[in-house]
């Protein structure tokens, strides 16, 4: 859970813009004290079990949250 983005937590389900669903299994550096070097990121995985990490600001940019 981040303070900005309460919702972006390891466990959640997400749907990106093209339709495919992913996970969230981390989020870090969360307690980065050089936010600007070391930007929050998030790690997901597909349902093929591929994986992917990009910055949390433009994950909540492409993905919708989705219960379950």
């Amino acid at each position: 859970m981040t303070p900005d983005h309460p919702t972006v937590r390891p466990g959640t389900r997400w749907q990106h813009h093209s339709g495919r669903y992913y996970r969230v299994m981390l989020v870090t550096n969360l307690h980065s004290d050089q936010p600007e070097k070391f930007p929050l990121m998030v790690t997901y995985m597909d349902e093929q079990q591929r994986t992917w990490s990009r910055p949390l600001v433009d994950f909540v940019q492409k993905m919708t949250p989705v219960g379950g």
